[in-house]
C-alpha cells in the first residue's frame, strides 16, 4: 500500500480503481465501505481506459441497510435502519407507498452485463464505476458460463454475478491442498481473478441474472422469460409494499440467514436486495449519480471492521511463548465490541509491519477471538514495528530467545506468568473443572504461597484449607474450592487429567486418544515407540519430545504427589483396530466424526496408505484420495455404512 501525499481518501481512489477495472483490490469490501465512511465517501470510480467500454445505462451500486447484531445470532438482530428507511420512502415518495418490492439474495459475485442482438451474444463488461466496465466478451464467450444463443430477437440487455457455488469452491480448495498447491482465500476474489486472466477455472462458475431490460415493465415477469431463455435468475424470496409491517420483510431477511452460507448450488449471500418490481415506478423515482432510489442491500450483520491502533502490548504464555497483542479504538464487530487483538506471533508484528496510529481490518466470524487481518492504511508518520519488540519478558524480566518465528521465556519454573497460566489450566473445564478459581483468585494463592511451592499438587497438600482461608479471608470460599476438588479427585478421567498437568505437545485431542490405550504416565513412557507411533499418529521425532516432556522433573513429582494423594484417573482403554481418512462433507462435523472414530479405536489421518483401513466418503470427497483408494484396494464407506459398521463393533462388545 502506498502512503501518498492524499491519505486516506487518495488510498481510497487507488483501491476503487484496482476493484472496477481488474475485479480486485487490497480491501475486501467490508473494508472499503468502512473507511469510506470515515471521510464520508460513497463511490469513487475507475477510469477510462482502452479496455474498457461505456454502459448504455449507467450500472450503479447500491445503498445499503446495516443491520445490528451478532453475525451469526438471528435472535440478537436488530432493525432500526430498516424501519427508519421504510418510513423515509413513504413520506419522501408517496405514489409508491403501494408498489410491490422484490426481495432477492445480494450475491457475493462479480456484476457484468451481457448485450442480445438478434438472439447472439454481442457485448459483456464489467460493472467498473457504473460508467466504464472493462470489456470481457472474449472471456465471457470462452467460460461457456452463459448462453451465447438465445430464442429473442429483440435487443436484450441482462445483468447479473459470475460467482461460484461455495461447495463447489471448497471442493476445488480442497483438491489444491491435496495436490501441495495454495488455496484461494475466498471465491469472490477467485472468480475475479479468474476473470482478468482468463482463467479456465471460470467454467465452474456461473451467471446468475438479476436484471433484466429489453422484454417487458415488469421485473418479476421479466425473469420469468429469462429463465425460458436458459438463464439462472436469482430468486424471488418474497414481496412487500412499503405499508406492510416491518415484520413482512425481517421474517425473511431472518429465514435467509440459514442460507447465507452457500451450498453446492449457491455461492455466499452477504444480504439481500429490495427492489421495485415496475420499471415504470424505477423510472418515476429515479436516482442520483451512484445509486437508485428503486433497490437497496439490506446487509447481514458485520464479521469484519476497522478500527485503529493505539497500542501495542505483550503477553506470556503458558509455554513461555511472547504474543503481540494490538489494543484498538472500540469497534463493533458483530455484536460485540473489540478493543484488542491479538497477532499470535513477533513475526506476524513484523510481517505486517504494525504501528500505533494505523488503521487495520479486524474479522470475527461466530464466537472466535477477533482476527487482525490486515493493515488496510498507514499515516505517513508513525514509528517503526521493530521499536516495539521486547528484549526481555514482560513478567519476569529474563532474557528472551528467538525459536522460529516466536520470542520465548525460558524461565519456565519461576516465571509468574507460566506459572499462573499452568494453575488455569489444571482448574479450566477439560482439567480438574473447578470453577470456583478465576485468574485473581489463582493470582493471590500463588502470591501468598499458599501451595508450598509444590506446583498443581498442592492443592491437595496438606493444611491447605486453612492456608486458603487465610490467603483469600474467607473460610466458606476455601471450603467450597477444597470441596470441588475432592469431587473431581474421584471423576477425573485420564484424558483431563493428562491436559490438566500441561504436557507441551499433548493437547486435549492427543490425551483423549492416549487416554483409550494406557493406564498413566508410566504406561506412555513403557510403551515402544512404534506402538505410540500408531496410536497417535505423530511422528518418531515427536513421540520422543513427548516422553522427554512426560520425564521432565515437574511432570514426574506432579504426578508422584498426585498419585501418593489419591488421585487415580479413570481410563477408556480399547482395542486398536486402525487408520482411516475422512474426506468430503458429512452430516455431522469433522471433529464429532473424528471423537466417535476414536471411542471404537480407530484414528485419523489426512493421507490414504496401505495401512489405512477405510476412507470414509461424503459430499464432494477429495478425487485423488477416493482414487488411491481404488488403487490401494481401500475399503470405500459411506456415512451410514460407518454408522453400522460402528454399531457393529458395539453389540459385539
Amino acid at each position: 500500500m502506498n502512503n501518498d501525499d492524499n491519505g486516506l481518501t487518495g488510498y481510497l481512489d487507488e483501491q476503487a480503481n484496482l476493484y472496477h477495472t481488474t475485479g480486485q483490490s487490497a480491501i475486501s469490501d467490508a473494508v472499503y465501505d468502512s473507511l469510506a465512511r470515515t471521510v464520508g465517501r460513497v463511490v469513487v470510480g475507475a477510469k477510462e481506459g482502452n479496455d474498457t467500454v461505456k454502459h448504455n445505462t449507467p450500472m450503479l451500486s447500491l445503498n445499503n441497510i446495516l443491520t445490528t447484531g451478532v453475525c451469526d445470532q438471528v435472535e440478537t438482530w436488530g432493525y432500526t435502519a430498516l424501519s427508519h428507511w421504510m418510513s423515509m420512502m413513504v413520506s419522501r415518495l408517496p405514489m409508491i407507498r403501494d408498489s410491490v418490492w422484490v426481495i432477492e439474495p445480494k450475491l457475493d459475485g462479480l456484476a457484468i452485463r451481457l448485450n442480445y442482438v438478434d438472439g447472439r451474444l454481442i457485448s459483456a463488461a464489467l460493472r467498473g464505476d457504473g460508467v466504464y466496465g472493462r470489456d470481457v466478451t472474449t472471456v465471457m464467450v470462452d467460460s461457456g458460463i452463459v448462453p451465447l444463443e438465445i430464442d429473442y430477437r429483440d435487443a436484450l440487455e441482462v445483468r447479473g454475478e459470475v460467482n461460484c457455488a461455495e461447495g463447489v469452491f471448497t471442493a476445488l480448495n480442497t483438491q489444491l491442498r491435496d495436490d501441495g498447491l495454495k488455496p484461494y482465500s475466498n471465491a469472490r476474489n477467485a472468480v475475479a481473478g479468474w476473470m482478468s486472466s482468463a482463467s479456465p477455472h471460470l467454467a465452474i462458475c456461473q451467471f446468475t441474472l438479476y436484471d433484466a431490460m429489453g422484454i417487458s415493465d415488469w421485473h418479476v415477469r421479466n425473469k420469468e422469460v429469462c429463465a425460458g431463455l436458459g438463464f439462472t435468475t436469482a430468486k424471488t424470496l418474497g414481496t412487500f409494499k412499503l405499508t406492510d409491517t416491518l415484520e413482512t420483510i425481517t421474517d425473511i431477511f431472518t429465514q435467509s440467514a440459514s442460507q447465507r452460507s452457500g451450498s453446492m448450488t449457491d455461492c455466499l449471500w452477504d444480504g439481500l436486495v429490495y427492489k421495485l418490481d415496475s420499471h415504470i415506478d424505477r423510472l418515476a423515482i429515479g436516482g442520483n449519480d451512484t445509486a437508485p432510489m428503486w433497490a437497496i442491500a439490506h446487509k447481514y450483520p458485520p464479521s469484519e471492521a476497522t478500527t485503529v491502533v493505539v497500542g501495542i502490548t505483550f503477553t506470556v504464555g503458558i509455554d513461555g511463548r511472547i504474543t503481540p497483542v494490538c489494543q484498538c479504538d472500540p469497534v463493533e464487530i458483530g455484536g460485540v465490541i473489540v478493543s484488542e487483538c491479538t497477532l499470535h506471533s513477533i513475526h506476524r508484528l513484523h510481517d505486517l509491519n504494525i504501528s500505533v496510529g494505523d488503521t487495520v481490518s479486524i474479522t470475527r466470524n461466530g464466537d472466535v477471538i477477533p482476527h487482525l487481518h490486515s493493515v488496510v492504511y498507514r499515516p505517513t508518520t508513525r514509528m517503526e514495528t521493530a521499536d516495539y519488540a521486547p528484549k526481555r519478558c514482560p513478567s519476569c524480566q529474563s532474557m528472551l530467545e528467538t525459536v522460529g518465528k516466536h520470542l520465548y521465556c525460558e524461565n519456565h519454573e519461576q516465571c509468574p506468568s507460566q506459572e499462573l497460566s499452568r494453575h488455569l489450566r489444571f482448574v479450566s473445564e477439560r482439567g480438574f473443572n473447578i470453577d470456583e478459581l478465576g485468574t485473581e483468585r489463582l493470582k493471590v494463592v500463588l502470591q501468598q504461597g499458599v501451595l508450598l511451592g509444590e506446583g498443581v499438587s498442592g492443592w491437595y497438600s496438606d493444611g491447605v484449607e486453612d492456608r486458603l482461608a487465610t490467603a483469600l479471608n474467607s473460610a466458606t470460599v476455601a471450603r467450597k474450592i477444597i470441596s470441588a476438588f475432592e469431587v473431581a479427585k474421584d471423576k477425573i478421567s485420564l484424558a483431563n487429567y493428562l491436559y490438566a498437568l500441561y504436557i507441551p505437545g499433548c493437547g486435549y485431542t492427543l490425551s483423549k486418544k492416549l487416554s483409550y490405550h494406557v493406564r498413566g504416565i508410566q504406561d506412555i513412557l513403557s510403551m515402544p515407540n512404534t506402538q505410540l507411533m500408531e496410536i497417535t499418529q505423530l511422528k518418531e521425532h515427536a513421540v520422543i519430545a513427548l516422553k522427554t516432556q512426560l520425564m521432565s522433573s515437574r511432570i514426574q513429582e506432579a504426578d508422584y504427589w498426585m498419585t501418593v494423594r489419591g488421585i487415580i484417573p479413570k481410563t477408556q482403554i480399547t482395542t486398536i483396530r486402525g487408520s482411516v481418512v475422512i474426506t468430503g462433507t458429512l452430516s455431522q462435523s469433522r471433529q464429532a466424526i473424528t471423537a466417535m472414530l476414536e471411542r471404537y479405536g480407530y484414528t485419523t489421518t489426512a493421507s490414504v496408505n496401505q495401512t489405512t483401513m477405510a476412507v470414509i466418503c461424503g459430499a464432494a470427497p477429495s478425487m485423488s484420495k477416493v482414487n488411491r483408494a481404488v488403487k490401494l484396494n481401500i475399503p470405500r464407506w459411506t456415512e451410514s455404512q460407518l454408522t453400522e459398521h460402528l454399531n457393529t463393533i458395539h453389540t459385539t462388545e
